[in-house]
């Protein structure tokens, strides 16, 4: 008795189903395998495209820097040329640059083919801070700014020693700072030296008409309030023959005239 093979036992039409299946996955094998190749592809271009050298950092832009040490802010953000612009952390190239004492605020932007462009907004001084020794810019929430001086900055002297650059002197230090930043520049002009004792309260040496005032400022409580109505008082009172200004009460500001020897108390009105 003779044996059919197994295979010529299948149909025909069967056999042809097979062969189709059998066709269909390698089309599917070969389609993943081209997809897959294409992805590979995209990714090496993409990864080519970001280390490339028409991509790379040529240059930093800076608008709005009077004071601030560019270089060392550059370097500091890591910004260093040839870098690949597309890996550049611009939140974290911000947060540094926001860290230099002169800077109040940072704005950054990435441009095409090779440039980042930081505006900055710098800080401003208001007085030169004088204490043990060291001199420095300060602005008007008492930061430092930097070691030094500029013209037309008022003085305010301490015993207090001045802290580095980027920290904020002590509170009896940083009122006065505020007072000139909230004064307006006309009354600021005629302020000419603000000095701080070893208890913290302060004074100040102003021009009225054609003398000197003394200004009592005492300890370092509502320095705004202070201003305005040290502001208020240099716009609208006649200073001929004073001597003190009181504002120790901001809102019953004392004068003292040195003849005749009485003392008026005005309040601000509205």
């Amino acid at each position: 008795m003779s044996t059919v093979p197994a295979t010529a036992r299948i149909h025909p039409k069967l056999r042809r189903r097979r062969v189709e299946v059998q066709r269909a996955a390698g089309r599917r094998r070969l389609r993943l395998v081209l997809a897959l190749l294409s992805a590979i592809c995209v990714l090496a271009s993409l990864i080519a495209i970001v280390y490339s050298p028409i991509l790379d950092l040529d240059r930093v832009r800076w608008v709005g820097t009077s004071h601030l040490n560019v270089r060392a802010a550059q370097a500091r953000a890591g910004l260093t040329l040839h870098t690949p612009l597309l890996r550049i952390d611009l939140n974290r190239v911000v947060a540094e640059v926001e860290t230099e004492p002169w800077v109040q605020r940072a704005y950054v932007q990435r441009h095409l083919p090779g440039t980042v462009s930081i505006r900055v907004l710098e800080r401003t001084p208001v007085a030169v801070v004088a204490g043990k020794g060291v001199v420095a810019m300060v602005d008007g929430d008492g930061r430092v700014l930097s070691r030094g001086t500029q013209a037309g900055l008022v003085s305010i002297s301490s015993d207090v020693a001045v802290p580095t650059a980027g920290q904020k002197v002590s509170a009896s230090i940083a009122a006065p700072a505020t007072l000139l930043a909230t004064l307006p520049d006309a009354n600021v002009a005629q302020v000419r030296e603000i000095r701080v004792a070893a208890g913290g309260e302060a004074e100040a040496t102003v021009t009225a008409g054609n003398h000197e005032v003394k200004v009592l400022l005492g300890d370092p409580s509502a320095p705004q309030d202070k201003a305005r109505a040290l502001a208020t008082m240099l716009q609208r009172v006649d200073f001929a023959g004073v001597t003190v200004l009181d504002l120790r009460a901001p809102r019953v500001p004392v004068l003292t005239r040195a003849t005749p020897a009485t003392t008026v108390s005005t309040a601000q009105r509205g």
